[in-house]
């Protein structure tokens, strides 16, 4: 990981209370891979004294910057979000272990690998950069499909580009506002059911990864869901993001933020979520 003083070169608000920020930080964004994300420090003080996880959401073309969405939740997001272009941020990054791509089959003449994406809200972030290197990566000729969802049309996040980069984008809002009325986890489900994938990747609130990772496991697919914790240190050592995982027919902890964030679903044991 490389710490830096990174420039802000734009922020946008991309929905209510939702901002893509982008910095200069070509250390980060060359060694930047799928579901990763950085440690920002959100003002130029010791207040507020932690600094905020966020996940990598995307890197320039020319891997000289990379994209953080931050979602407008109290005082310290409320002064990163305040920053305009041109000033400075310090960021720690990439940590953490993210996507393990090898889990993707390299396509065939005669297949073409299946994979299954799942975002609730603010949870789109890491998916994002997954599917788009996933697109990039040599010798992979796949069939992405996409399930995102939100409480309303208005936060659903990244449609624009994910339609680009999906064969299919099924939506769900809460409300009904768009696409399927309830829960992501039921498209994913019903689609689980008639056309299975190989691999599936998912980030969200805890009770949704859950219910994905169930259906997986009903389904013999393997599933990597990305943990969404507080984290302190960022580091290992304050043990505040640590996280229980299945093992030797026990349960251990394991420290979100360097030992994952991604973790096989099947592995997690989900009673024991906080």
């Amino acid at each position: 990981m490389h710490h830096v003083r990174a420039p802000l070169l734009s922020s946008d608000e991309i929905a209510p209370g939702h901002f893509l920020m982008r910095f200069a930080a070509p250390r980060i964004a060359a060694e930047a891979q799928p579901g990763q994300w950085v440690h920002v420090r959100c003002s130029d003080t010791w207040d507020p004294l932690l600094r905020r996880p966020l996940s990598i959401a995307d890197v320039a073309d020319d891997r000289q910057s990379f994209f953080i969405l931050c979602r407008l939740v109290g005082r310290g997001t409320e002064k990163l979000v305040a920053k305009r272009p041109g000033e400075t941020a310090d960021i720690i990054g990439p940590i953490g272990h993210g996507f393990d791509l090898r889990q993707v089959a390299h396509s065939t003449p005669q297949r073409r690998p299946a994979v299954a994406l799942v975002a609730g809200g603010y949870g789109v972030a890491p998916l994002h950069l997954l599917l788009r290197t996933l697109r990039e990566q040599p010798g992979t000729d796949l069939t992405a499909a996409v399930f995102i969802g939100a409480e309303t049309a208005e936060r659903l996040l990244f449609l624009q580009r994910l339609d680009e980069l999906a064969d299919e984008l099924h939506t769900a809002t809460v409300d009904g506002t768009l696409g399927h009325k309830g829960l992501v986890t039921e498209p994913f489900q019903a689609t689980m059911s008639s056309r299975p994938a190989d691999v599936a990747f998912s980030c969200g609130p805890t009770a949704m990864m859950a219910e994905v990772a169930r259906i997986c496991s009903a389904h013999s697919v393997p599933c990597q869901v990305s943990l969404e914790q507080h984290m302190g240190c960022g580091v290992g050592v304050c043990l505040g993001c640590a996280v229980p995982i299945r093992a030797d027919g026990g349960v251990v902890y394991r420290r979100a933020c360097c030992d994952g964030p991604v973790f096989p679903g099947e592995l997690v044991a989900w009673e024991d979520m906080a």
